[in-house]
C-alpha cells in the first residue's frame, strides 16, 4: 500500500513486465507508514474497550501466526495492524499448515476469496458470504450450501432459534407457488 499515484505506477511496471497485478480498491493507504498517526489513535480507543481472552485461534495477517493470549498485547498488535504489511499469502499457508482446510470470507465482497483460492492447495476450499448484486439471506444460504458440501456438518436450528418458521411440505411444493395476480417485492 502507499500513495496512490505510485501503487498505480507499480501495477502498471509490474504488469509491462509479465507479472500479474492488480489494485484492489480500498478506502485509505492501510497497512502503510502514511496513516501512522492512526495508529496511536486507534490504541488510545483499543484501551478504552473491554476485552476478553479468545476462545479460538485468532489469526493475524501482519504477522501470519496467531494473536497473542495477553489482552495488552492484542490491543496492541490490533493497533499496529493498521500501519504494518499485510502478510495475506504467508498466514493463509501458516493456516494450512496448521490444519485449515476451509476458508470463509465473511463481510462485503469476496477479493479476499480469490486471493485465498489462489493460495490455498487446490483440494482445500475457499468459500464467501456475500456476492455483490446478490440478496443477501441468498448468498448466506450458498455459503452454508457449499460449507456442508465440503461433508461437514452444521447445525441449522439456530438459524430459525427465536423466529417464527413454518415446515414446508417439500413432497408438494406447488401447494406454495403464488398466483399470477401476486407481486412479490
Amino acid at each position: 500500500s502507499g500513495p496512490t499515484k505510485s501503487i498505480q505506477t507499480a501495477v502498471e511496471h509490474l504488469n509491462a513486465n509479465g507479472i500479474i497485478a492488480k489494485l484492489i480498491p480500498v478506502s485509505c493507504a492501510f497497512h502503510s507508514s502514511l496513516i501512522h498517526k492512526a495508529e496511536m489513535y486507534y490504541k488510545s480507543f483499543l484501551d478504552g474497550v473491554d476485552f476478553h481472552k479468545s476462545l479460538i485461534p485468532v489469526w493475524s495477517n501482519t504477522t501470519a501466526g496467531i494473536y497473542p493470549k495477553e489482552i495488552e498485547k492484542i490491543k496492541e498488535r490490533l493497533a499496529e495492524h493498521i500501519v504494518k504489511p499485510v502478510r495475506f499469502a504467508d498466514q493463509i499457508k501458516a493456516m494450512e499448515e496448521q490444519g485449515a482446510t476451509v476458508f470463509i470470507e465473511v463481510g462485503a465482497g469476496n477479493v479476499l476469496t480469490g486471493l485465498v483460492q489462489d493460495t490455498i492447495d487446490k483440494s482445500h476450499v475457499a468459500i464467501h458470504t456475500d456476492q455483490k448484486g446478490q440478496n443477501g439471506i441468498k448468498s448466506l444460504l450458498s455459503a452454508l450450501a457449499q460449507y456442508a458440501a465440503t461433508g461437514r456438518s452444521l447445525t441449522f436450528q439456530s438459524l430459525f432459534e427465536d423466529r417464527q418458521v413454518v415446515a414446508l411440505n417439500l413432497d408438494d411444493p406447488g401447494q406454495y407457488q403464488l398466483k399470477p395476480t401476486v407481486w412479490s417485492l
